[in-house]
């Protein structure tokens, strides 16, 4: 049976799943009970309040929609996986395809990759190919399926090649099958099946889900004839507003039907009407496409104990989402005398306007600390701050907040891992003309230095003599001559390190073999001074490295060399989270990929993974949080 419960708070959401788990227990005291979460930041939310409500929790299992989907075909004994359609590895196994273009419908994707660059816009494509396709698994499985068989759907031109490239991703081995196919056959063989129910677990909660594909809602919908299925939803209105519309909406109507608008006119809160339309269509799916289910809600009333005149303003707006009113200043012919004001002394809802981001944050650290001040029962934990893009103040936050415990969650690796940061800065020296500040600014990393025994105190010293030898840009004439500009090499690397090395070598102030000693290195100099010339003999064989294309599983082994060479043992867990990315191409990917591949493209790959993997490892930690504003965020 499908059970829905809805709330407008998050805590009785959690008090609705203690109670199912308190008064309806498994009659098998090593089934764990399985949870249906969209985020890390919500599984820790649900195992923090279970284990205070019950004051220990344990044997307890978190999937994701996709890895449930998984899980429930392993347990009917389908032998099916779509692991080879992740997005990943359609990615590369795109950027094979897209190497062989003939055929009339590729015209389009032939001139668009003529040219310069061609190798890294081919890749490019094809992770945005990758994207849509991975898209169309859940919402457009039914489209997929025609084009398997040849048929078009919407007759436009760009479908000719993406229906002859999906024809051509779709020939698998045996065993591999897209999501969209994969919930076709689950829910087939739900609906086949009589006596499932001894293969599937007793139950599973889904919580923090706001809005779901209708192929998975429709999944869990038969998955409810055969176990309990418990939806948790947070909804700000009790009432039904599937109906609401945005004033965009709404203006577009009265143009088209003025007459019969006018009697359609209904008031109904600006707030549902502008930001609820993902859960206004998601409460709509959901009554169009269950056939049967249990509605257990519990409302808390903002105003139950006290007058809409004496509320505070937060308290005012939360009662007219719950009832779908109208607020009174906005009601149209209202004498704006009657309107009703933010009351004095009342700072629920505050906008305070500042000249800079880091402003910003000093401004919410005073006010944050007047709030513990005032109320001796809030603690950090209680508090989380949330900004469109976290990032963009994750350098600021430590710096102001440093006499704070805290946490920033949602940080891509490129900004929480250092020595992914490094590595990627190591790799873009190769795309520029090695300028004495660019190679001394990742000589100076934290994790890197230490590795070529140098100190802090080195680092300043080298920048001395880098600057005094005369060490500009371009490692040696030779590269110089490479990137298509005259080879010599006067200020370049080479030859400052000449200079460097005579200077220690000999204290003179004339040539030498055609070299001008730099005098002012002394004997203590040597360790400093080696660091250095072995970090520029890295890069030196690392520029012969990315010369070449290669395969994929050549390139793991490759920047996984480099990263020992650069990195050593420095933080071990940074390091292997630097390492597993590496390590992906040669033991997931290769397989789907046979043709080299250029540095260029290498470094676009591993740009873009760093920039996109986020992290919500930050989040509910007992200490003050501070993420971004994402989807259900499991806010108390």
């Amino acid at each position: 049976m499908l059970t829905l419960h809805v709330s407008n708070r998050t805590e009785n959401l959690l008090h609705h799943l203690a109670l199912l788990l308190r008064e309806d227990r498994q009659a098998d005291i090593f089934a764990p009970e399985l949870f249906l979460i969209q985020s890390q930041g919500m599984e820790r939310m649900v195992a923090q309040s279970l284990t205070d409500e019950f004051r220990s929790f344990c044997n307890f299992r978190f999937f994701l929609p996709l890895d449930f989907l998984g899980f429930v075909a392993d347990k009917l004994g389908l032998g099916i996986s779509p692991d080879g359609y992740q997005r990943q590895i359609l990615t590369w196994w795109l950027d094979e395809l897209l190497r062989d273009l003939s055929g009339e419908p590729y015209q389009p994707l032939r001139y668009y990759l003529s040219g310069e660059n061609a190798e890294l816009k081919r890749f490019q494509l094809a992770r945005r190919l990758a994207n849509i396709f991975d898209q169309y698994q859940l919402m457009r499985s039914e489209m997929l399926g025609k084009w398997e068989k040849g048929e078009a759907v919407i007759a436009h031109p760009a479908e000719c090649w993406q229906m002859d490239l999906w024809r051509r991703l779709s020939r698998q081995p045996k065993g591999e099958t897209h999501r969209g196919e994969l919930f076709r056959q689950v829910i087939g063989r739900l609906n086949r099946g009589d006596d499932l129910a001894k293969f599937l677990p007793k139950r599973i909660a889904a919580i923090g889900l706001h809005t779901m594909p209708p192929l998975f809602l429709e999944y869990l919908n038969r998955l409810a004839q055969h176990m309990d299925v418990h939806l948790l939803m947070l909804s700000p209105c009790r009432h039904y507003w599937g109906d609401v519309e945005s004033r965009r909406t709404e203006l577009k109507r009265m143009v088209r039907q003025p007459q019969a608008s006018e009697t359609m006119a209904v008031l109904h809160h600006p707030l549902l009407a502008a930001l609820g339309q993902q859960g206004r269509d998601f409460q709509n799916m959901l009554l169009n496409n269950v056939e049967t289910f249990i509605d257990s809600d519990s409302y808390d009333d903002p105003l139950a104990d006290g007058e809409y005149a004496a509320a505070t303003l937060l308290q005012r707006i939360q009662a007219d989402l719950l009832d779908d009113i109208m607020p009174e200043p906005m009601v149209p012919n209202q004498p704006q005398n009657q309107a009703q004001n933010q009351a004095p002394g009342d700072d629920s809802v505050q906008v305070v306007s500042c000249h800079s981001k880091l402003r910003e944050i000093g401004v919410l650290k005073d006010h944050l600390l007047r709030l513990l001040h005032q109320d001796s029962s809030l603690e950090l934990r209680d508090i989380i701050v949330m900004a469109p893009d976290i990032q963009e103040y994750a350098a600021l936050i430590p710096a102001v907040f440093t006499d704070i415990q805290h946490s920033i969650a949602d940080r891509s690796m490129r900004r929480r891992n250092s020595v992914i940061s490094a590595f990627l800065a190591f790799l873009d020296l190769f795309s520029g003309r090695f300028g004495w500040s660019e190679v001394l600014d990742l000589l100076r990393q934290p994790a890197v230095f230490p590795q070529f025994g140098l100190t802090a105190t080195d680092l300043d010293t080298l920048q001395q003599w880098v600057i005094g030898a005369g060490i500009r840009w371009g490692l040696s004439g030779a590269q110089r001559g490479e990137e298509g500009v005259p080879g010599f090499t006067e200020g370049s690397w080479r030859a400052g390190l000449e200079r460097l090395l005579m200077g220690y070598a000999i204290d003179a102030d004339e040539f030498v073999d055609g070299v001008l000693p730099f005098t002012d290195i002394e004997g203590k100099g040597a360790q400093p001074l080696g660091g250095l010339c072995r970090f520029l003999e890295l890069i030196e064989e690392a520029r012969g490295d990315f010369h070449q294309a290669r395969m994929l599983g050549d390139w793991s082994a490759v920047l996984l060399h480099h990263v020992q060479q650069l990195f050593g043992d420095s933080d071990e867990q940074q390091l292997l989270e630097l390492q597993t990315i590496l390590a992906e191409p040669a033991e997931s990917i290769g397989q789907f990929h046979t043709g080299a591949v250029s540095f260029a493209v290498i470094r676009e790959w591993l740009n873009l993974s760093a920039k996109e993997s986020r992290s919500s490892s930050g989040f509910l930690r007992g200490q003050l949080t501070f993420c971004s504003m994402l989807p259900m965020r499991s806010i108390p």
